[in-house]
């Protein structure tokens, strides 16, 4: 990009769709699967067309699955000290790391 186009103010949009306006072509095509579907019987028709094209089936189901999940998890733990030594000893873990306790020797400086 050139220093000259860098300059330039950004101009409002002059055509094209609209903000949130559905695609024309997208609408078309829904309504014209609609159809179809309707035409074969609706669910029952798909039902027998899945079981003998399993494949092409869960190909399609399969695009419609969202492409990312977002989610969070907490996870509260409630253990005595004792329940929790018991648990790493049973692991094979060191004991004196699982806490962080204060030292009873004074540190040099």
């Amino acid at each position: 990009m050139t220093t000259a186009n860098k300059s330039k103010t950004k101009q409002s949009k002059t055509g094209g769709r609209t903000k949130g306006a559905l695609n024309k072509t997208s609408s078309s095509v829904k309504e014209n699967i609609l159809c179809v579907f309707t035409r074969l019987k609706g669910t029952a028709g798909m039902a027998a067309w899945a079981a003998e094209n399993q494949t092409d089936f869960y190909r399609i189901y399969a695009k419609m699955l969202p492409k990312e999940i977002e989610s969070s998890v907490t996870v509260k733990v409630e253990k005595t000290k004792d329940e929790l030594l018991a648990a790493a000893a049973v692991l094979g873990m060191d004991p004196d790391t699982l806490f962080d306790e204060p030292s009873d020797s004074p540190t040099a400086h």
